[in-house]
């Protein structure tokens, strides 16, 4: 079962469609960045798959850069600059991209020399949120 999609044949037939959870795992050094995995969806429609979280933070925050490992599907190897932003309650946005050979996403904010600075674990105030779509592999 499926929804044909500009024509009848099964070259346009999508009948590819998921939800779920997924639980990220946070990296910023050393530091202990607890994920709240109630609040961690995705939805996967076709290869596109678009995932969300919301990262509650504790303890001590690494001043290493910010990346979350545990996307549902691995990423393709296209996906090395798709879409995604965070914001957080330190009060700083995010842009994203994925590493297709670890499959993490890794968070830069703009730059005043380079145009992109590491986003980093001290940056996150008491919690973050995002979203960030890519190609499955």
């Amino acid at each position: 079962m499926g929804l044909y999609v500009g024509g009848t044949t099964s070259a346009n037939l999508l009948d590819d469609y998921e939800e779920g959870t997924w639980t990220p795992t946070a990296y910023a050094g050393t530091s202990t960045l607890a994920v709240n995995g109630s609040q961690s969806t995705y939805t996967k429609v076709g290869r596109v798959v678009t995932v969300y979280a919301e990262v509650n933070t504790f303890g001590t925050k690494s001043s290493s850069h910010l990346q979350f490992n545990g996307l549902p599907f691995t990423p393709a190897s296209t996906s090395l600059y798709m879409q995604g932003t965070m914001e957080s309650d330190g009060g700083k946005v995010g842009i994203a991209r994925t590493n297709s050979n670890t499959g993490r996403i890794i968070f830069y904010r703009g730059g005043s020399s380079n145009g992109r600075v590491n986003y980093v674990g001290t940056e996150l105030g008491n919690g973050a949120r995002f979203s960030f779509t890519y190609f499955a592999a």
